[in-house]
């Protein structure tokens, strides 16, 4: 036997191994992220869903046609993860979430951040640094271009190193992101919310679950508690400039800035009258005053 083998074989050493596992072990357990699954706020859903909820260290990807319910929908399970007391990052790439709407969502335990970049290509970038960051249990990317593979392996392995769920969202989805679970939206029938007693249908969701659990399609009602968006529509203006990026927002002073009218004459012939209306007025003869201008006001914001 060798010197080496001789000294890892001594008891004394032997027991300082087995000891040494063990406080790393306990240290692999302490820093070990938090891996249970997060509650969608809808119970049939989660019932579907393997886990019963959304998965973490996972991309989890959420489709759906405008009016779908898709805000809707993130707006509960944004709100049932943060009631849970745990954090949640949400980058509005489109810049069209109504505030109002989100104004409930949070708290100062568990509050929820809502990021809007400049630019909706810069939103898998803020993604990166929230997922990085390690401090958000959730973090939804809404409206971003289409992820290429190789970003979204990326951002998911970001997402499973720190144990978050990572939620994308948009109108169209697919395969190319090599999402975990994907959840598909679409408005219910006209004709079906038409049908039984003719009265005045609640807004209605038909949720389908292709990918992660039981394929299965459910309906869900909103009733009155539909989260807005704003709007977009280029020949529609948006006097807040939050929809359209190439018009950045000013914020309104505290006083309104006034501006004259700018004077078309020169600036000769302005400083002559002034002169020829001081000497007559020092001579005694009447001055003749000019008709006012009407003045105009800009208001900054």
């Amino acid at each position: 036997m060798t010197a080496p083998a001789r000294v890892l074989a001594s008891p004394r050493v032997s027991a300082s191994v087995r000891e040494l596992k063990l406080q790393l072990g306990a240290i692999e357990e302490i820093v070990r992220p938090d891996r249970a699954p997060l509650p969608t706020g809808l119970a049939e859903l989660d019932a579907l869903l393997v886990g019963r909820g959304i998965p973490r260290g996972r991309l989890t990807e959420i489709t759906g046609a405008s009016g779908s319910g898709r805000t809707s929908m993130l707006r509960t399970l944004v709100t049932a993860v943060a009631t849970g007391g745990r954090w949640v990052a949400y980058i509005d790439a489109t810049r069209t979430l109504a505030p109002r709407d989100w104004a409930h969502v949070g708290s100062e335990r568990a509050p929820l951040w809502i990021v809007r970049p400049a630019n909706a290509a810069r939103a898998p970038w803020c993604a990166d640094l929230l997922l990085r960051s390690g401090a958000f249990a959730l973090v939804v990317l809404d409206g971003a271009p289409p992820l290429s593979r190789v970003l979204a392996v990326r951002l998911t392995r970001l997402a499973h190193d720190v144990g978050a769920a990572f939620v994308v969202t948009g109108e169209h989805g697919g395969d190319a992101t090599g999402s975990s679970v994907r959840i598909r939206l679409a408005a219910r029938d006209p004709a079906r919310a038409a049908s039984g007693s003719g009265k005045r249908s609640e807004r209605s969701t038909t949720i389908t679950l292709e990918k992660g659990g039981k394929r299965r399609t459910i309906e869900v009602s909103y009733g009155r508690a539909v989260a807005r968006r704003l709007c977009s529509h280029s020949e529609v203006p948006d006097r807040r400039g939050v929809a359209h990026p190439e018009r950045p927002y000013t914020p309104a002073p505290s006083t309104p800035i006034i501006t004259s009218h700018p004077d078309a004459s020169p600036a000769g012939k302005s400083a002559a009258a002034k002169s020829a209306a001081a000497r007559r007025a020092a001579q005694g003869s009447p001055v003749s005053t000019p008709p006012r201008r009407k003045r105009r006001t800009a208001f900054v914001g």
